[in-house]
């Protein structure tokens, strides 16, 4: 059973309280559906982030599972892993798309990147966790390093119940998923770790080429124009446009509240 909701109205519930969640503020960059249609139109965006503070880059791909309400035919039951209804979503096979490997790679470099999806599935639900803040709360992280390698190019993908234990399958391994508490405490102390993450050219650049190589073999060949482009964008939105068009994530800076960049 699909979920009633799109992966857009989930992603934007979870940013809008991720804004101003517990002791953190998380600022946001712009995104871009063409760069293309942006030099045609020569039109500017405004960023969303101090252009000399501090904060902690961070990678989120929403992700919106499928309810599997009848269990006994599926590959999970047989296996033993969950008798009762439970949640599913798909990882991209790396014959068509080297993403989860390139997400690996950024969290190998030091980014907090993560996989979110929420622990329910009706649009009422949704509503309810929205209007008492508690869509995060409601929501199960992965780091794709717990997720590990892909073993082959066919089709895989995490499965998880309510209690949030979690297997990738189609060989089942089992996962460490994070609730929202252990994602914030993990936050908090990546921030005063690696607070020195200036958002100044400098930093941007490092990152910004980062992502460069890691999406260079994500590039294909109708995306020549706008890769052309990229290299003439500021950094900031060259690291906006890479992490949404090629990685399929929402790109923010995390800062503690209070700590005199918020």
């Amino acid at each position: 059973m699909k979920p009633d909701f799109s992966e857009f109205s989930y992603g934007y519930a979870v940013t809008e309280e991720f804004s101003n969640w517990q002791d953190l503020r998380l600022q946001t960059a712009p995104e871009f559906p063409s760069l293309l249609d942006e030099g045609k139109k020569g039109k500017g965006y405004d960023v969303a982030l101090k252009p000399n503070g501090t904060g902690l880059p961070l990678f989120l791909q929403f992700k919106c599972a499928q309810y599997i309400k009848y269990t006994w035919t599926t590959q999970e039951s047989k296996l033993g892993l969950f008798r009762k209804p439970f949640y599913r979503f798909d990882l991209r096979p790396t014959k068509y798309s080297s993403q989860h490997p390139s997400l690996m790679d950024l969290e190998a470099q030091g980014n907090e990147v993560y996989y979110v999806a929420p622990v329910f599935h009706k649009t009422p639900e949704l509503d309810h966790a929205y209007s008492q803040r508690q869509v995060i709360n409601q929501s199960i992280f992965f780091r794709p390093k717990d997720i590990g390698s892909l073993p082959d190019n066919k089709t895989h993908c995490i499965s998880f119940d309510e209690t949030r234990i979690a297997y990738r399958l189609s060989n089942p391994i089992k996962v460490a998923s994070l609730e929202a508490e252990q994602v914030a405490s993990r936050l908090r102390m990546q921030v005063r770790q690696r607070g020195d993450f200036a958002l100044s050219e400098d930093s941007l650049s490092r990152l910004a080429n980062s992502l460069i190589k890691i999406t260079n073999g994500l590039r294909i060949d109708e995306n020549e124009g706008e890769s052309i482009l990229i290299h003439q964008l500021p950094p900031l939105r060259q690291i906006a446009y890479l992490s949404r068009t090629f990685l399929d994530c929402a790109f923010f800076i995390v800062s503690e509240i209070g700590n005199g960049n918020s």
